[in-house]
């Protein structure tokens, strides 16, 4: 039969658990436990914490109204390649050249395909 002191022993006791069973014995240390409470706010306080809070919330609605705007994501994004090839042509127009010619081929390719299947039909 395991006496009282083996099953002690056997049950590992951790920092925790010792911890824990100090912490209980120790009312110094329920006091440090408590959370103070936070300090009394005004009430112009609290209504410019309000006005505030809602100015964040303002601004944050504002920018997922943006970035889901897909109108306005397209502008941005024109204004963008363009302000690109503008920049690109100032500093190589050649490669301009040969954007405007591949750009051009391919729109005639599509342009004659559509045509030639039309006349086939």
């Amino acid at each position: 039969m395991a006496t009282d002191r083996s099953i002690n022993e056997s049950t590992p006791t951790t920092d925790v658990t010792r911890r824990a069973a100090h912490a209980a014995s120790d009312p110094t240390a329920k006091a440090a436990e408590q959370p103070t409470p936070p300090p009394k706010k005004s009430l112009a306080e609290l209504r410019a914490d309000a006005t505030r809070a809602r100015g964040d919330l303002a601004s944050t609605l504002d920018a997922i109204e943006k970035k889901l705007n897909l109108p306005h994501q397209i502008k941005i994004r024109v204004r963008r390649v363009r302000y690109g090839l503008r920049t690109l042509g100032e500093d190589n127009p050649i490669a301009v050249v040969g954007i405007a010619v591949t750009a051009a081929t391919v729109v005639g390719t599509a342009v004659w395909l559509g045509v030639k299947a039309v006349q086939r039909r």
